[in-house]
């Protein structure tokens, strides 16, 4: 019953297998007879004739897609990929046939796909499973390859080392080598990275400051350039304004000089009136006219200071 179960029978026939009774005894005449007289002959006769095994286009495609998947995925249709997959195992035409929505085979057929089935599914393992012992194989190899240089460079640098034990120029050279600048490149390497992550740091203040600092400097080239402007358009009324103020300094130096002469002349007189007391009135008369005089000279020069401010 197992059996059965697993498999798809298209009819069961009960079959005798001996008159006896007998357990594990088989006539094989008695039982060919059963065959041939309940027709079971002739029915396996006719499903090898006709096509009794089927199978629907999508799971004929999802199970024989490997045996041309190129072709498959090139296909238009379900049909057309099950059309291609026969092709490509070069099936007799006679032993198939394409359905509208299934394949059907004669029998036997489908037996024979499985097997070509198992065989492109052993193909393709045994490609994965020679390209990872491959793999495996080169990977091992490199390694050993890369062992062997290893060693090869440790057997150099003790052969060395055991001749630089002895060597003076060497002892010299390690002596004076932690004193070079060549071997302290880290160090300055570090310095100036120090450096430019300094500037780094600050780049933006200092490009603030400089944009700052030029606004400042368009600013006054602006307020330079409109004095310059007024300067050039107004230069006839400054000049006119220049010449005024020397005229004035220089009338201003003479009733200045006039004005000491005066003083003398009245100081001279205001002796000769001290000494001369007899004449004063004749004295008196001229000090009270040069003293009108000099009132005129002095608001003279009063009105010259007031038109020079």
């Amino acid at each position: 019953m197992t059996v059965l179960y697993k498999t798809e029978p298209h009819f069961i026939r009960c079959v005798v297998p001996n008159t006896h009774k007998q357990p594990g005894g088989v006539e094989s005449g008695l039982v060919m007879h059963q065959y041939q007289c309940n027709g079971v002959l002739a029915g396996i006769a006719i499903c090898r004739a006709g096509f009794p095994n089927k199978m629907p286009y999508p799971e004929f495609k999802a199970r024989y897609n490997i045996l041309a998947a190129r072709l498959v995925a090139k296909a238009k249709n379900d049909k057309a990929a099950a059309g291609a997959v026969l092709d490509a195992i070069k099936l007799d035409k006679e032993k198939f046939r394409l359905g509208h929505t299934k394949v059907f085979f004669r029998a036997g057929i489908l037996g024979f796909m499985e097997e070509v089935r198992e065989d492109k599914i052993g193909s393709v393992l045994s490609w994965l499973q020679a390209g990872a012992r491959g793999k495996a194989s080169r990977m091992q190899y490199k390694k050993l390859q890369d062992q062997k240089l290893a060693l090869f460079c440790v057997q150099r640098s003790i052969r060395n080392w055991r001749i630089g034990k002895t060597w003076l120029w060497l002892q010299l050279w390690l002596a004076i080598k932690p004193n070079l600048k060549c071997t302290q490149f880290g160090k300055y390497k570090k310095e100036y990275e120090d450096k430019i992550a300094e500037a780094e740091a600050h780049i933006d203040r200092a490009i603030s400051e400089c944009q700052a600092v030029t606004q400042k400097h368009e600013s006054l080239l602006d307020q330079k350039n409109e004095l310059v402007l007024a300067l050039s358009s107004g230069g006839s009324a400054v000049q006119d304004i220049i010449d005024k103020t020397n005229r004035l300094e220089a009338a201003k130096n003479d009733l200045q000089k006039q004005v000491d002469d005066t003083q003398k002349r009245v100081k001279n007189e205001e002796d000769v009136i001290a000494g001369i007391e007899q004449s004063g009135m004749k004295v008196v008369a001229d000090a009270s006219r040069l003293r009108g005089e000099i009132k005129v000279l002095e608001s003279n020069a009063e009105a010259c200071q007031e038109d020079k401010a």
